[in-house]
């Protein structure tokens, strides 16, 4: 193989394109996990190239060109498997050069700084990627979104071999820590988790973005062992939403075995792992200081906590600039030379909401919100300031291009070539102290009417069964205290999952309650149970199937036959009772022929505070059978859950 040989180069494009998948082919993507043709991040732009040459019988550019033997390399292992003499071009494959007087100049500096001599003027619209004017040359951050984005501006510049060598180096792929390789292997990492692993190893500042299901916590953790493992030495923070606290602890203890610490209103803890809340952060570990001289004041760290890596889940939660919450994130974060965002979704108006949350992990090349703005966005200015009116029409692309260097995301069509019908997720969720008290005595007295044998329960026991649910969700729907943290897991999580949602319930009157909690969140919320009128249920469903609602609190018995709820990304279900059927039905309403996404399916699963498991845990051992035959609910059965 002979890199200088322009028909080498064409005949290893033909090579790896014939590699592909007919499927791949067609979609531009990689899907199938064969260790053939194209990676997942080069596919889109190599099959369209590969196209252009060979189906189409269009030639290409010098610089289409170009980029296909810069990625081509990375694939040598591969060619020199095959006899390139043996693959035959067509006549249309050929490169056309250019005539036209090349823009500038691209090249690195001796400082290591990207350095853009232009030909022609004006050129300052490379001020929108933070590069200033220096010594007659615009000078900026020597990364591969910079490079993407300054030639995307000035396509006909020309670049030299310093950008071309820095670039082969970036591109070389990390190894990974025997501990996790090891890890990798025996857990079944996909392909793309691996790339994601990767990533993260490599990009120090980075955010990971992989839709629900598929793996940003496994990713997160098994890059942050890696570092640990060739440390020897490092302290791992992690910052989450309350409602997430227990499921880091066990998915950490699950994918790594080691301990951690969940830190929570009290003093710092002194372990490896530690997990905490984004209020903790701003108020047990900054503080706004009102002598900073600053409007707002500035948000400084209580003292040196001696972490070595931070991970942020659902960033998301930190979009607004303005916020304390962000502001806290940032103090604290300014102290870490590790800090990765994990978020299903950044963003949900427009991409504005990526800022902040790039600011935090670089703010000197995205310091400014309105410039990152425009570049991105449709922005009006009023006499009453900026309007953002929604992302420009090529936006994704050049986001996904500018920001190569610093952001991973990868979609569910992209990575799972046949998707599951659903993508299930259970959080374990601790009873606060005083609900704990009073579904204890409950469970108490309902274990000890349960029969010895592994008879069907009575309905009197299932009555009782009932109640001891009400009180696992919240003690007021029995005349108790309102207390309850799957509620208020269940409003948290309205702000990081994916919209549009449904909330499914089992009691109307925890419908109705969390339908006026959200209200009072601001959210675009109905209600659909027994109670709403059917002249308005139709209604109903067809504006959340517009995407006119942000969520719908349901109740299985209305919303499980008749209504098509296709457009829902997630559901949550706050409550669940033994009834097979209601929760089935309901699954499918959200799941039906022509659906290009899997649903998101969560359940909230009360504990008590030392993680003891509860009739929650009952309900969804039996509810995880699709066959009433396969378990029945006997004495036996609940008294093994709720006994341990």
């Amino acid at each position: 193989m002979d890199w200088d040989c322009q028909t080498d180069v064409l005949k290893s494009l033909k090579l790896l394109y014939n590699l592909q998948t007919r499927d791949e082919q067609e979609q531009g993507v990689t899907v199938y996990d064969n260790k053939q043709g194209f990676n997942a991040v080069d596919a889109t732009f190599l099959t369209s190239v590969a196209e252009q040459l060979f189906v189409r019988g269009k030639g290409i550019s010098e610089r289409q060109y170009h980029w296909i033997s810069v990625k081509l390399k990375k694939y040598s292992r591969q060619i020199d498997e095959y006899d390139l003499q043996t693959i035959v071009l067509p006549s249309t494959a050929i490169v056309y050069a250019s005539e036209k007087k090349s823009d500038g100049l691209l090249y690195v500096d001796s400082k290591g700084f990207l350095r853009f001599s232009p030909n022609i003027h004006p050129s300052k619209q490379i001020k929108a990627h933070t590069f200033f004017w220096r010594n007659k040359t615009w000078k900026g951050s020597l990364t591969q979104g910079n490079i993407n984005a300054v030639m995307r501006l000035f396509p006909n510049l020309t670049k030299e071999s310093s950008v071309s060598l820095w670039e082969e180096k970036d591109a070389e792929r990390v190894s990974l820590a025997s501990f996790t390789e090891f890890l990798v292997e025996s857990n079944n990492a996909f392909p793309y988790q691996i790339e994601a692993i990767r990533f993260l190893i490599k990009r120090h500042e980075a955010m990971l973005c992989l839709a629900p299901g598929l793996g940003k916590s496994l990713c997160a953790i098994l890059a942050a062992k890696d570092i640990c493992e060739t440390t020897h030495s490092s302290r791992v923070l992690v910052i989450s939403p309350l409602s997430l606290l227990r499921n880091w602890q066990q998915e950490i203890k699950k994918w790594t075995g080691d301990e951690s610490v969940i830190w929570h209103q009290n003093t710092s803890p002194d372990a490896q792992w530690v997990i905490t809340n984004y209020d903790t952060v701003r108020t047990r570990m900054t503080h706004e200081d009102p002598d900073s001289g600053k409007e707002p004041p500035a948000w400084k760290v209580n003292k040196d906590y001696g972490f070595d890596i931070v991970i942020i889940d659902e960033s998301i939660l930190i979009k607004n600039r303005k916020s304390q919450r962000t502001r806290a994130i940032k103090a604290l974060s300014g102290q870490h030379k590790v800090v990765w965002m994990l978020s299903g979704s950044p963003t949900s108006k427009n991409y504005s909401d990526l800022w902040s949350q790039l600011n935090i992990l670089d703010s000197k090349h995205f310091s400014a919100f309105w410039r990152f703005a425009e570049n991105y966005c449709d922005v009006e200015q009023t006499k009453w300031g900026y309007q953002i009116h929604g992302n420009k029409k090529n936006a994704a692309a050049e986001l996904h291009e500018d920001l190569e260097h610093i952001y991973y995301a990868r979609t569910q069509k992209q990575v799972l070539p046949n998707l599951p019908d659903w993508i299930f997720d259970s959080f374990d969720i601790p009873m606060p102290k005083d609900q704990e008290r009073v579904y204890g005595e409950m469970e108490e007295t309902f274990v000890a009417q349960l029969t010895e044998n592994d008879a069907l329960l009575a309905p009197n026991i299932l009555t009782q069964m009932l109640r001891l649910i009400q009180l696992a969700s919240n003690p007021i729907l029995v005349e108790g205290k309102d207390i309850s943290a799957k509620w208020q897991a269940a409003i948290e999580m309205m702000q990081f999952v994916e919209k549009p949602v449904i909330i499914w319930t089992t009691f109307i009157e925890t419908a109705t309650r969390i339908r006026r909690q959200l209200e009072g969140k601001r959210f675009k919320v109905s209600e659909l149970t027994g109670r709403t009128s059917k002249a308005s249920r139709q209604n109903i469903v067809d504006s959340f199937q517009r995407g006119q609602t942000d969520v719908i609190v349901a109740h299985p018995a209305v919303g499980k036959f008749g209504f098509t709820l296709t457009k829902a990304r997630t559901a949550i279900y706050l409550e669940r009772s033994y009834n097979g059927d209601d929760y089935y039905q309901s699954l499918h309403r959200v799941r039906r022929i022509g659906t290009v996404s899997s649903p998101y399916i969560i359940h909230l699963l009360s504990t008590t505070s030392s993680g003891a498991q509860t009739i929650d845990h009952v309900i969804d051992r039996v509810l995880s059978y699709r066959k009433e035959s396969s378990i029945r609910l006997t004495s036996g059965l609940v008294r093994e859950i709720l006994n341990g």
